[in-house]
């Protein structure tokens, strides 16, 4: 049985068993969530399948972690009410990042932006306003590049909170241009073009 096996031999079998299963899930899981998103247009499932990747290790050290502790003896029920004690004093430290990782899910579902869009931002309270084009959309933060050339950086809660004008979605206008000879009709469309 289990329990006649020596516990190295057992801590051994569970670091095994927990790298399969990363194996498994990175080669099969991972995989196809990554054919599903290259098959679509839309970018929110591409940075879902990016967050999946980065949290599914995260997970399972945490879960090969007390499988370990458990397996040595130690007992890990004092061990998850610490962590979840932790965790409240984490968030309550951390609230503008967890603010603005929310307000960046928000960004990501809404789509209200898009990277390659040319947004204005109103002035959101003390911060002040500008425009430009989205460069990227984060989970904390967004960047755009103004005219100058220059990358802002804003926390998503503050993007979240201000008034988003998305001059991208504006249909295409048409210029009426009268041409009076038939060889300026090229001059007219160049100049339409500028």
């Amino acid at each position: 049985s289990w329990e006649s096996i020596n516990v190295w031999y057992r801590s051994g079998a569970i670091i095994v068993a927990g790298i399969f299963a990363h194996l498994v899930f990175k080669f099969f899981v991972l995989r196809a969530l990554e054919k599903i998103s290259d098959a679509t247009t839309n970018d929110l499932d591409d940075r879902l399948v990016y967050f999946i990747k980065r949290f599914h290790v995260i997970v399972l050290t945490f879960a090969l972690f007390l499988l370990l502790l458990q397996n040595h003896g130690i007992a890990i029920t004092p061990f998850l009410a610490s962590a979840g004690i932790a965790g409240i004093a984490i968030g309550l430290a951390a609230k503008e990042t967890l603010s603005d990782i929310l307000s960046g899910i928000f960004l990501i579902a809404d789509r209200p932006i898009r990277i390659g869009d040319r947004i204005k931002i109103e002035r959101p309270g003390k911060h002040w306003g500008g425009w430009g084009d989205v460069t990227e959309i984060g989970l904390r933060r967004t960047q755009i590049r103004n005219s100058d050339g220059i990358i802002l950086d804003y926390p998503n809660s503050v993007l979240a909170n201000s008034v988003i004008t998305n001059f991208s979605y504006l249909d295409k206008q048409n210029f009426p241009c009268e041409c009076s000879d038939h060889h300026w009709y090229g001059h007219c469309y160049q100049s339409l073009l500028c």
